[in-house]
């Protein structure tokens, strides 16, 4: 939960306030001297020049003296009033909002983020407008408004396609992909990442690439794939350590943590967020350097150190409290109840639950309690009082129904099933593991969508760049071509006055020409090599997407046998209780319920989807079966594509609703009629056709 949290946090602290006039900063040694600097030539400076300089010094205090900040912001503010100076109001308001937000004090936030709306409005300044709504869209962002922060954004984005302000376009898409990807919208999000780099590269805009690559390897990471994760991270790095942002770069050695988080390497994922420790401390970024202490935390708790875990987390809350963060300070101390309790200190746990509950009660922060309330059932669940546990499981289904968190709402199924099942309501846990794998299947089958999107968009990307790299060497190639026609017109010019004279001269130039042909023809054949190698990744492309549908399809057919292993399991238990129980009421209940499942081990549509995608995906190698053995039959052929899959007897006889020892039997007569030697298996032979 930590990292997922963490991992959302940093996407976010990376974009929130990219059209706005400047970025707090973080105390450090060099924003001291600042503001030192700035109070010093706000001593000197006239009336109508001391607003902005008053507006810099809040930006500078925001980072890490939240009152101070506010304290000069208002001062700039009553300035600006009194000498009608609209920009240095809008901004002293828009830098109060700001502070506020990073409080988590989004009443106020919002307030003051209206008031600069209305004097953009006023003004009619269409570019102000768009960056209040920039703003209020993050804000909204903040307290988990999903839908108003992109109608707020999506306007935002109008406005600036309309003045042509690609920075601005590149930049809302970025935080309209965020949302996309908290909504787990994957390819939606990586379409919107897609669009910024094209424009980042076209206006030479290194910062949004930057944030587009490590955004997409968010994705990535999301999905699974952490090559192409790593990949996007890297690329990023690149840029930022080209720019120099000591913060960014201390965000990619976290996402590069998290990956070998993700892989269960957490002393190495430990080193990688250390590191990313020291410069946040070295800068002085105290925001991001509690939530590199959550993870640090997060990781020590994987790996059972709860006392660890448990000192990461504490410096993390001290951080945050001290920096009045609300909701996070909430998000913290829900993590340290979750370390408790997995160290099974149960009052304690509980006590940290009550306490960041308290937190997103005043917020109304439905998403965070949500979250409390699951944490609750499962400490209940630990204590065996299951009527307590079903009581908040019930809780945290309601907020997830109501904002349609699917995967959430997957756990609460899972949670539901497994407490009738410890209380012996049978019928109840059936229902619920069916609602728990009918949800599952279609969070499973829109991921495998975002997969398939997803690659495509990500071959788009690297065919654009392949384009630009192809497009630059026909530029060179042209420009060579055109030096050395001029050239050859030289050399023409001079030889008609000089030929007597300078005879050697030209030979040696005509080498020269010569070598410089030879070149243009070894640049040719390395364009002919990035073409060919285009082919070749188009190529690549199509078999990972074959790859994909494979995967699927071994998903389908896993799905089938563990339902039906765990109905079968579910009916031998309930075999059991028959013979034993002794009230007839009980009985005929029990019989109904075998019958039910036996009725549900038997139904056909699954298999059916099953046998389509296999077919499907099949075409090709039935079409080869059918020439090198023209007699064989359709049932034959479909045992031979599950063969190929390495099934066992009993996983094909499961897809397939017959008995093992028929796909035994099946076996026997492939081998005969295919001359198979005995010591080589039908599924390498298989693989070999």
């Amino acid at each position: 939960m930590i990292t997922k949290r963490y991992f959302s946090l940093i996407s976010f602290v990376l974009i929130a306030n990219i059209i706005f006039s400047a970025t707090p900063p973080q105390q450090s040694d060099k924003s001291t001297k600042k503001i030192d600097s700035l109070e010093k030539v706000l001593k000197k400076s006239k009336e109508k020049d001391k607003g902005s300089i008053l507006n810099e010094i809040a930006i500078e205090y925001s980072g890490f003296l939240p009152e101070k900040a506010i304290y000069y912001a208002n001062e700039a503010l009553e300035l600006a009033l009194k000498l009608k100076d609209k920009q240095t109001e809008f901004s002293a308001l828009g830098i109060i909002s700001n502070v506020y937000a990073m409080q988590s004090n989004y009443k106020d936030a919002i307030s003051y983020r209206i008031k600069t709306l209305k004097i953009a409005e006023k003004e009619k300044n269409q570019e102000w407008i768009a960056i209040c709504c920039n703003q209020l869209g993050n804000i909204y962002s903040s307290q988990g408004k999903t839908d108003s922060a992109v109608f707020l954004y999506n306007k935002a984005l109008k406005i600036y396609e309309h003045l042509k302000k690609e920075l601005g376009i590149a930049s809302l898409n970025i935080n309209i992909g965020l949302i996309a990807y908290e909504k787990g919208e994957y390819a939606k999000a990586m379409e919107c990442y897609r669009k910024t780099m094209e424009i980042a590269k076209r206006i030479n805009d290194n910062e949004n690439l930057a944030y587009s690559y490590q955004n997409s390897g968010n994705v990535f990471y999301k999905l699974g794939q952490l090559e192409k994760a790593i990949d996007y991270f890297l690329k990023a790095d690149k840029l930022l350590e080209a720019m120099g942002n000591k913060n960014y770069i201390a965000g990619n050695l976290i996402n590069i943590g998290n990956m070998y988080f993700s892989w269960n390497k957490f002393d190495i994922s430990i080193s990688y967020y250390e590191k990313a420790v020291k410069i946040f401390q070295e800068v002085g970024n105290k925001r991001n350097l509690a939530s590199c202490y959550n993870n640090i935390g997060n990781a020590y708790g994987s790996k059972k150190d709860f006392i660890k875990a448990n000192e990461y987390l504490q410096k993390s809350l001290s951080i945050l409290k001290e920096l009045g963060n609300k909701s996070e300070t909430a998000n913290t101390l829900l993590n340290i109840g979750i370390n408790f309790q997995s160290g099974k200190e149960y009052d304690k746990a509980m006590l940290y639950y009550k306490m960041a509950d308290s937190i997103y009660t005043v917020l109304k922060y439905e998403v965070g309690m949500a979250e409390v309330y699951f944490s609750m059932g499962e400490y209940y669940k630990d204590k065996s009082d299951f009527m307590k546990a079903l009581e908040y499981y019930n809780k945290s289904f309601v907020i997830h129904k109501k904002y349609n968190q699917k995967p959430s709402l997957c756990n609460d199924y899972e949670a539901f099933s497994n407490i009738f099942s410890k209380t012996g309501k049978y019928k109840e846990a059936l229902e619920y593991y069916k609602k728990y794998v009918e949800l599952k299947d279609s969070v499973l089958d829109k991921e495998s969508y975002n997969k398939l999107v997803l690659a495509q968009t990500n071959y788009q990307i690297e065919n654009q760049e392949k384009e630009l790299l192809i497009q630059n060497q026909k530029i060179d190639l042209l420009t060579r071509e055109k030096e050395i026609s001029s050239y050859k017109m030289y050399l023409l010019i001079t030889a008609v006055f000089l030929v007597l004279l300078v005879s050697g001269l030209i030979y040696n130039r005509q080498r020269t020409v010569i070598k410089k042909d030879k070149e243009l023809i070894e640049k040719n054949n390395k364009l002919h090599e990035s073409e060919k190698a285009l082919i070749e990744a188009e190529l690549n492309l199509r078999n990972s997407e074959l790859e994909y549908k494979n995967k699927e399809l071994m998903n389908i057919g896993m799905n089938i046998i563990q339902k039906n292993d765990f109905l079968g399991s579910l009916v031998d238990n309930l075999h059991a209780i028959e013979k034993i129980s002794k009230n007839d009421a009980a009985l005929n209940e029990i019989k109904k319920l075998i019958k039910f499942i036996n009725h549900n081990l038997n139904i056909e549509s699954e298999r059916e989807v099953f046998i389509k995608h296999l077919e499907l995906l099949s075409e090709g190698f039935y079409f080869k079966l059918s020439q090198q053995i023209p007699d064989i039959n359709e049932n034959e052929k479909r045992l031979m594509a599950l063969l190929k899959f390495n099934l066992s007897s009993k996983e094909i006889a499961s897809l397939l609703n017959i008995s093992s020892k028929t796909v035994d039997f099946y076996r026997h007569n492939l081998r005969k009629k295919l001359n198979i030697p005995t010591e080589k298996s039908i599924t390498d032979y298989l693989n070999e056709l």
